[in-house]
């Protein structure tokens, strides 16, 4: 049993350092690592997303169909060159982390079979003769195809630094590294919405940056089961450059704490 205080809660606002040493001796720890993720700079606070348009995330309280789709003919179950078959993970309808694979159609978009309230990755699992997706491949939810997932051509699984905290775990945001083209003023803040879209637990932890940060930085970010976490970032200026992180921290049973 890993003793923490739950007097007023545990959120990212009362977690003191004899707490953040506690979670990460709790046993049950699952690594995660956000992989790496892009956008063109903006001087409004927005998520860190390779699509031209802004992310919009399901507001309904509930699971919500999704299909996958390839700009590329390429990424087809058929033919032998670009992806054939890829791996989706997301929380489905009761906050449970599931994997669905998916045998890629090309350009005709595909249902993925059970519904969900966030999509975490997609990764190629199969592919021909260019190893990895020939196209850019998208999740997005059927009604009004709006984007959820996004996989840059060649890339073989998503960027996107959104992500779900499963049902019975908690997650502990350890250290994020940025690297930015060129010496930029930015300011980052990490939020969790839960299902009604309000913010449970909001950290802007880091204002003032200028230049590159090659080595991570540890924060203490906590992310209470059942929320969508969402990483956002707003440059002072400049446009039409590339911002890249990775996000790492991990996640741990409710039944430990």
């Amino acid at each position: 049993m890993v003793q923490i205080r739950t007097d007023s809660g545990l959120t990212a606002n009362n977690l003191t350092p004899e707490d953040f040493l506690a979670l990460e001796q709790a046993p049950n720890i699952r690594p995660h690592v956000r992989g790496s993720f892009v956008e063109n700079l903006t001087t409004t606070e927005t998520d860190i997303w390779p699509e031209a348009a802004p992310l919009v995330l399901p507001t309904v309280a509930a699971a919500v169909a999704m299909e996958v789709v390839s700009s590329s003919g390429s990424d087809d179950v058929a033919p032998a060159v670009g992806a054939r078959t890829v791996r989706i993970t997301g929380l489905d309808a009761g906050y449970v982390r599931i994997t669905q694979d998916i045998a890629l159609a090309g350009v005709v978009p595909v249902a993925i079979p059970t519904a969900l309230r966030i999509v975490e990755r997609l990764e190629v699992l199969t592919f021909g003769t260019t190893e990895t997706n020939v196209g850019v491949l998208r999740v997005r939810i059927v009604a009004g195809a709006v984007v959820q997932s996004h996989t840059p051509a060649l890339w073989g699984q998503s960027i996107q630094s959104h992500f779900g905290v499963a049902a019975g775990e908690t997650f502990l945001l350890k250290r994020f590294q940025v690297d930015l083209p060129q010496s930029i003023i930015a300011s980052f803040r990490f939020i969790a919405v839960d299902a009604a879209g309000k913010i449970t637990s909001s950290s802007k932890f880091f204002t003032g940056i200028i230049g590159n940060l090659p080595a991570p930085l540890p924060i203490g970010f906590l992310c209470l089961e059942q929320t969508t976490v969402r990483f956002l970032v707003q440059f002072a200026s400049g446009t039409g450059n590339d911002a890249s992180a990775i996000i790492s921290g991990f996640a741990i049973d409710n039944s430990v704490l």
